[in-house]
């Protein structure tokens, strides 16, 4: 849909609603799901568990901008640079949305949000869709964990410091210190040890023992980063009726299957991420899903102020029945547009490649790259009828983002 098209439906949309109360969205650098554990991360372990999340969650993608794109536009990883490319200027739908039903939205940030230009894709040219942006950005003097300290510490002084905030507000926490080479307080306890130094992320070679200790740094960094939000939700105004979302933007990869960070490839460990859902005291949802992504979020959260939902938002709302159990997952590719990608229906995927590279929009055929099952195994008992197990799972996910002529 283009810009004009989206504009104009949201210019007609007539409803309103009863309650504003406030949201708080935290968007967490490579952030590995199942490395969220009592151990590691206590606080997002007790808020995962008292909250709405699923078995099977990921990312749309396993970088950062396409990621925010899915999160924010709640469309498909592959679109991001097209959006760019024409020059969007107004900002995510849903953003523009809460605006008209009243919301402030509040910008807490330590990532840099000009990564490609997402923080005019996302807020707006100009970021007119911002109220507030108070940006903590790091570098010499200033370490990471510092930055991500700086934004709850400047949320909690304007909540505390300006009652009005107490409703219609949307506070977005974007936060660092989990992206390599991962930072947290040394000078202080550090739970894991031994962990790496710097250099040992760069060495020409790894071995079992460099590898935990990359692990432990890793963990360190969740370990501060929980630190963090249990201040924040212990000391929260209005917790039961606010809104209230951790997002990872993507997963983390430890030579599990030959790659370390992310990046690289489409494998479970580099899009598995947390999305952990609380709306107010409704933390059921009606009909569960096989799977979740990020798309998933804002249509949820208007359904659940509105009662409505929005055709221009590609997720779906999870208190609705699912129509499409898939995830679409695009694959890094710097400042270019993705060109492969992968279908996940909670059980298997399978990993395509356009045949074009330089244009998605042009091929006539795909190359499957590979089919997987959830436990990262290749699926074996489908190498003797690959096109027959491919119609079987995945036939619906290729004819919703494929139309023949």
């Amino acid at each position: 849909m283009s810009e004009q098209i989206i504009k104009k439906e949201i210019d007609q949309v007539s409803s309103k609603i009863a309650k504003r109360p406030n949201i708080y969205l935290f968007v967490i650098e490579s952030l590995r799901d199942d490395f969220i554990t009592k151990e590691t991360a206590p606080h997002l372990s007790q808020f995962r568990n008292e909250s709405i999340f699923y078995n099977t969650s990921v990312s749309n993608a396993n970088g950062t901008h396409p990621s925010w794109f899915s999160i924010f536009h709640s469309q498909f990883g592959i679109f991001w640079n097209q959006y760019r490319k024409n020059n969007w200027s107004s900002g995510s739908p849903a953003l523009q949305l809460l605006k008209k039903w009243g919301y402030q939205i509040r910008i807490y940030t330590s990532a840099q949000l000009g990564y490609y230009g997402m923080d005019e894709l996302i807020f707006g040219e100009g970021l007119h869709l911002a109220d507030s942006l108070s940006p903590f950005y790091h570098g010499s003097s200033t370490e990471v964990w510092q930055s991500d300290k700086k934004t709850i510490e400047s949320a909690k002084k304007d909540l505390k410091e300006h009652p009005e905030l107490k409703e219609g507000q949307l506070f977005i926490f974007f936060w660092d210190s989990t992206h390599f080479d991962y930072s947290w307080p040394k000078h202080e306890e550090n739970p894991f040890v031994p962990f790496a130094s710097n250099i040992a992320y760069f060495r020409t070679y790894q071995t079992q023992k460099n590898i935990e200790q990359i692990k432990n740094s890793y963990r360190n960094s969740i370990h501060y980063i929980d630190s963090l939000f249990g201040s924040f939700w212990q000391d929260l105004p209005e917790k039961s009726e606010a809104i209230v979302a951790v997002i990872g933007d993507h997963g983390e990869e430890f030579f599990e299957h030959g790659h370390l960070f992310h990046n690289s490839h489409l494998i479970d460990e580099q899009t598995r991420v947390p999305l952990y859902f609380r709306f107010g005291s409704k933390n059921k949802p009606a009909h569960p899903k096989t799977i979740v992504s990020q798309m998933d979020f804002f249509p949820s959260l208007l359904d659940h102020l509105s009662g409505q939902t929005f055709s221009f938002l590609q997720g779906e709302s999870i208190f609705r029945k699912s129509t499409w159990p898939y995830a679409m997952i695009c694959r890094f590719n710097g400042g270019h547009t993705p060109y492969e990608f992968s279908f996940h229906n909670g059980r298997n995927k399978v990993i395509s490649q356009f045949s074009n590279r330089n244009d998605i929009f042009s091929p006539q055929s795909l190359k499957i790259k590979s089919l997987w099952n959830c436990q990262n195994q290749d699926v074996s008992e489908c190498k003797l009828n690959v096109e027959s197990w491919i119609e079987q799972e995945f036939q619906e996910a290729f004819d919703r983002i494929f139309h023949s002529n």
